[in-house]
Formats: structure tokens, sequence, C-alpha cells
């Protein structure tokens, strides 16, 4: 789990191949995207991207707004 440095947005990498968008404000999931393996890790970069760690790789999600 990971929270975007403007606090609006959380992403979760999850054991089911998925990588899950949240809106803080709103509580409510906004996106979502599988990836090849299981995910591990991810973190926010300081442009707004995402980088999801996993089995298979390294992913790289910029959010679009």
């Amino acid at each position: 789990m990971a929270i975007a440095p403007d606090g609006i947005w959380l992403a979760t990498a999850g054991l089911d191949n998925t990588v899950r968008f949240w809106s803080v404000p709103d509580q409510r999931s906004v996106a979502m995207t599988r990836a090849e393996g299981v995910l591990v890790s991810c973190s926010w970069g300081a442009a707004g991207e995402l980088a999801v760690g996993g089995e298979r790789g390294l992913y790289l999600f910029a959010l679009l707004t």
C-alpha cells in the first residue's frame, strides 16, 4: 500500500496480481489493472507515477485524472 504525496490517492498491490487505485476523499476504488505474477510492493514518485514491484519485474503506472 502507498499513499500519493498529495494525499488524495492510495494504491494497493496484491497477491491477486492486481493494482488498485483508491480515492481517499471518496473512500472508493476508482481503477484496477492486472499484472503478470504476484505483486509485492508499490511506491509513488514525485511526478505522480506509481512504481509496482512483482515477481515478474517492475511496472510503472501513470494515473490520468
